[in-house]
């Protein structure tokens, strides 16, 4: 919390003194000042409000709407703090080069065009890199408050009986109420995932960050009634808030939460094999996590299954779960980093084997890995969130 603290402070000291030395003529302007000075402020104050509202500051006080407002004023403050970071001594560098080309006392240099002054044109030119930038960081909020997607996402597999062609799994994620947002965004998405008509539910962690709000939550959803029933792992979240109170949460409604373990269906005539994996959050720094616990997930399971499909929070456990036979893993927990072009994540060919939005393969196996039904700050950028429904089709 501290280091978070320093660096909001060190990035907002950033802005303002980059601003003061580069732009001293927008610091001169009271609006300009006093903006940059109240967004420096919003962010840590944000930030704390954030922590203290999903108890993080005090172990019996929590408050979702504190949470909330968080939320929304230390992440969005964030991400326009952070435009301003990048996009102000890009400005103030190419006034000097501007200045350097067509310096304005210059006898030489062009005339003023259209009556506009060459000090004009460059202070347009120069004040479109930050204007720029703060209406990507707006766009980004303000896709922040779009109603989670419900995306169709079929998915080929050559080993795929012919009777689950078609099976429908709808995957909830990364929900994250209490943290951004409130229970009233449940009823909308649970009338439009009934009306998909899905086989499964499947919920892969960080479902409920205030979990005076999860058994509600969990009893609307149980309102989808998936012909197949409703299943769950937790995320690191659940461990975060308690595991085991978030578990007498779950037993108290129908939908079983898998934590290593394993549960087989029978569709049509062929075995289907649901299995899931706890979160490494409640077990240390064990480097091999996911090989163990998928091990224990899979101790006991029928050898004969037709298809098995794993649930993990994080895509971080894929490669061990398809090493062991599980044909489509679901997972999250990276939001697709909130930002995304062509529906892949755009820190995508920085992060190799992050698995970060989209389809993946791997040793003949499949992941999904969903941007997340809620977020965690008030930004999304061409990287909507979602509740994908997967649907199993023959290759």
């Amino acid at each position: 919390m501290i280091g978070a603290f320093l660096l909001s402070s060190a990035v907002g000291l950033a802005v303002i003194l980059s601003t003061r030395s580069w732009h001293s003529t927008w610091w001169a302007k009271r609006i300009v000042r006093y903006g940059i000075i109240v967004l420096a402020a919003l962010v840590p104050i944000g930030m704390f409000l954030r922590r203290l509202g999903v108890g993080r500051v005090f172990d019996d006080f929590q408050s979702a709407p504190i949470s909330i407002a968080g939320g929304i004023l230390g992440g969005g403050g964030a991400i326009a703090l952070l435009s301003l970071f990048v996009s102000l001594p890009a400005a103030g560098l190419l006034r000097r080069v501007l200045k350097t080309l067509a310096p304005f006392e210059s006898v030489a240099a062009p005339k003023a065009t259209f009556g506009i002054s060459r000090r004009a044109i460059v202070e347009a030119a120069v004040a479109a890199v930050p204007i720029a930038t703060l209406g990507l960081a707006a766009a980004g909020i303000g896709g922040a408050f779009v109603p989670t997607k419900l995306v169709q996402r079929p998915m080929k597999f050559a080993n795929l009986p012919d009777e689950l062609a078609g099976l429908k799994i709808l995957q909830i994620t990364d929900l994250h109420l209490g943290a951004f947002h409130a229970p009233s965004a449940i009823p909308d998405l649970v009338a439009r995932a009934r009306a998909t008509e899905p086989d499964l539910v499947l919920f892969t962690g960080d479902i409920c960050d205030y979990l005076p709000w999860l058994e509600e939550a969990l009893h609307r959803f149980e309102e989808i009634a998936p012909r197949y029933g409703s299943f769950a792992v937790l995320g690191n979240h659940e461990h975060y808030r308690g595991a085991a109170k978030n578990l007498r949460i779950y037993d108290k409604t129908k939908i079983a939460v898998l934590g290593d373990a394993h549960h087989a269906l029978d569709i049509a005539g062929k075995k289907l094999l649901l299995m899931g994996v706890d979160d490494p959050s409640g077990w240390g720094n064990d480097k091999d996590h996911y090989v163990r616990r998928a091990d224990i997930a899979m101790s006991g399971a029928p050898s004969d299954a037709d298809f098995t499909i794993g649930l993990c929070h994080r895509p971080k456990g894929f490669r061990a779960l398809a090493e062991r036979g599980v044909d489509l893993t679901l997972s999250g927990h990276t939001h697709g980093a909130q930002t995304g072009w062509n529906e892949r994540s755009i820190l995508e060919p920085f992060a190799e084997e992050q698995y970060l939005w989209g389809r993946y393969e791997h040793a003949g196996k499949q992941l999904y890995t969903s941007s997340g039904a809620g977020h965690w700050a008030a930004f999304r950028l061409a990287c909507p969130s979602e509740a994908p429904l997967v649907v199993l089709e023959k290759a």
